[in-house]
């Protein structure tokens, strides 16, 4: 039997996903060790990995791209699992788990030759999991630096971190259609260094390991967005963005000023 025989409709995908996700968030209350983590991870990618496979995907769209943002979104919510202590926070995060994954199932378009416009909101979504997934990730390094759970080596989680950051952004370059030639590697590049030095800074910054990981994808959004624009065809329309820069140059200030409780 051909795997097409096989496929079924996104909607039920997207229950079947969401009544496990629930499933597993009930599961995850439980967990006391590593092990039972790893067991609880695996799980989590092994369904994944059979409704990537099963639910029926329009022709242009690549499974794998679906199944790395669930990937890179689970890694996001194990980190703030492990290290959120406040129970509406945690539940909030378990939630997510669940309704999150599902929704992005739930958006994939459903009809071959559809309008451009309608895979949008699946692509927009999955972007936005990726960048959950990094503040996860970014948090969660922060975090074990500041508490000092179990030993730690910050320059690795800095290397490690930097580069699956950089290979986030020209995974969502080439999404965007940006082709790989010198100025795109140039970008990637450039992105890498100002990571991996804005990283570094944070590790000394007095400020909550949450909010050092919202600054870095913070800005790790506005160097892929300036390189999207940058090296699409029409380039960065500054009359255009300006306002975007500006805008988000204020709202880090106030965010800095106001919200920010600095140590």
């Amino acid at each position: 039997m051909s795997n097409k025989n096989l496929s079924f409709h996104p909607h039920l995908g997207a229950g079947i996903d969401l009544v496990l996700g629930l499933v597993f968030w009930w599961w995850m209350r439980g967990v006391s060790n590593v092990w039972v983590l790893g067991l609880w991870v695996l799980f989590r990618v092994l369904l994944w990995v059979l409704l990537v496979r099963l639910v029926s995907y329009v022709a242009g769209l690549k499974r794998w791209q679906h199944f790395l943002s669930l990937c890179l979104f689970l890694l996001g919510t194990v980190f703030f699992f492990l290290f959120i202590e406040w129970t509406p926070a945690w539940n909030l995060v378990g939630l997510s788990l669940a309704v999150v994954p599902a929704f992005s199932f739930w958006l994939l378009p459903k009809v071959q030759g559809q309008p451009i416009f309608v895979s949008k909101p699946f692509r927009r979504w999955r972007l936005l999991m990726c960048a959950f997934g990094l503040l996860g990730l970014w948090s969660g390094g922060y975090a074990m630096a500041t508490l000092q759970v179990f030993p730690f080596i910050n320059w690795l989680f800095i290397c490690v971190a930097s580069a699956i950051t950089t290979a986030t952004a020209g995974w969502w370059l080439r999404e965007y259609n940006v082709e790989p030639n010198r100025s795109f590697w140039l970008w990637l590049i450039a992105i890498a260094i100002i990571i991996l030095e804005f990283s570094t800074v944070l590790f000394w910054w007095p400020v909550g390991y949450f909010v050092s990981g919202f600054l870095l994808v913070w800005v790790w959004y506005v160097l892929w967005i300036m390189a999207r624009f940058h090296l699409s065809v029409l380039g960065i329309n500054w009359k255009k963005q300006i306002y975007f820069f500006v805008g988000n140059g204020i709202l880090l200030i106030l965010f800095l000023s106001l919200i920010v409780r600095w140590r």
